[in-house]
């Protein structure tokens, strides 16, 4: 049996690429693993409507998937959406209205909310930021939140909201850390044992100093994480690399000062409260007379 599944979903970030595609296909068919069946309604062939609504200002983010909820269960009904992936919507606006029979949808109500709640949730947050250094050259990663079977999912709703993704390296890039450089007693032994599998161009290095930062440029490093520096520490190493090197801002980033820290110039920053204190969005769900 196919899903005759009719959705107006508009979602200006379409397509999602083969790999998100196949992790949300994962998610959703593991969500549906863990569902326990309510028999109550499984021959119930009455039609009915349900209609969701946001009850709190956010960014509507996860719509791809309950659509790919409902194509998955062969849902034979329509749903209409009442906002666009990514948008700003405010507590009491529809989300959506779903159109179907009652034995194909009851009981899974609850992971259609999951989905709009954690998606939307994580896109609200990252909005919040993205708003603050907007004008500025700053993009902003996260570097604590990393959700098991989830990371591209939740990268691709971090980008909604307006910040890059989770803060890995590139592909044949080097991350010399603080610890590394404790462990080898100094940066230039920390750099030497690198330069013996990467190049310069390839290596990031971790400093917590304003003097390892100079040692660290002396040395010819191209890219510098700044490790809970303060602002003004900040606005010095800025000053020291004048845009010649790619600086990152890790560590005492809030809401509170990110915006201080964008117009210093800094071109990478890592929103600390990110994942740490994220605030559930919550979509209410109600029955319409058919």
């Amino acid at each position: 049996m196919f899903s005759i599944l009719k959705s107006d979903l508009v979602n200006p970030f379409q397509p999602m690429d083969e790999q998100l595609n196949r992790e949300l296909d994962k998610t959703i068919t593991q969500a549906l693993a863990e569902l326990k069946p309510d028999n109550i309604f499984a021959d119930i062939d009455q039609s009915i409507v349900l209609r969701i609504i946001a009850e709190e200002d956010c960014v509507l983010c996860g719509a791809p998937w309950v659509d790919g909820l409902l194509e998955k269960i062969h849902f034979t009904g329509n749903i209409q959406w009442h906002a666009i992936e990514g948008a700003t919507v405010l507590g009491g606006d529809k989300i959506c209205t779903i159109y179907g029979k009652a034995k194909e949808i009851i009981g899974k109500e609850k992971i259609i909310l999951d989905f709009l709640s954690l998606f939307s949730s994580l896109t609200t947050q990252a909005r919040n930021y993205a708003e603050l250094v907007s004008g500025t050259k700053s993009l902003l990663y996260y570097d604590y939140l990393n959700i098991p079977g989830c990371t591209l999912s939740q990268q691709y709703a971090v980008h909604i909201g307006g910040a890059q993704g989770y803060s890995v390296l590139d592909d044949g890039t080097c991350l010399i850390k603080r610890g590394h450089i404790h462990l080898l007693n100094g940066i230039s032994a920390a750099l030497k044992q690198a330069l013996c599998h990467y190049s310069i161009d390839f290596i990031k290095v971790e400093v917590s100093s304003y003097q390892e930062l100079s040692e660290v440029v002396k040395l010819g490093i191209k890219n510098i994480k700044l490790c809970f520096f303060t602002l003004e520490q900040l606005a010095q190493a800025q000053e020291l690399v004048k845009e010649k090197i790619t600086l990152e801002a890790y560590g005492n980033v809030h809401l509170s000062n990110i915006k201080q820290i964008a117009q210093i110039g800094i071109e990478r920053i890592i929103m600390d409260d990110f994942g740490k204190k994220i605030s559930i969005i919550s979509y209410a769900l109600s029955y319409l007379d058919d």
